[in-house]
């Protein structure tokens, strides 16, 4: 978790262009981080206890399910980029008043 933590503290501060300070990177780093393992866990416990995919689809739907959660991944990703950009505009505003 801390190797995905600094991963995505540093894409946050140098992705898409610009550079942005580091330590105004973490909240959002760490939201991922701990939402995408709860999101992961979920799907494990969704897939191990309550689909009944495989004996009625087969592998499409594993196809399927991998692909939602990749795209719900892809959300909680976003969603730390955002709250890093609320917070950094939240200091910005506190800052010029």
């Amino acid at each position: 978790m801390i190797l995905s933590t600094v991963v995505l503290v540093l894409g946050y501060t140098f992705l898409p262009v610009g550079k942005r300070k580091i330590a105004n990177q973490l909240p959002g780093a760490v939201f991922a981080v701990l939402a995408c393992g709860v999101l992961s866990f979920g799907f494990r416990i969704y897939v191990d206890n309550y689909s009944s995919y495989s004996s009625l689809y087969g592998s499409i739907a594993t196809v399927a399910l991998f692909l939602y959660w990749m795209y719900l991944l892809g959300h909680v990703l976003i969603m730390g980029g955002f709250i890093n950009w609320f917070l950094e505009e939240r200091r910005e505003k506190a800052s010029g008043e």
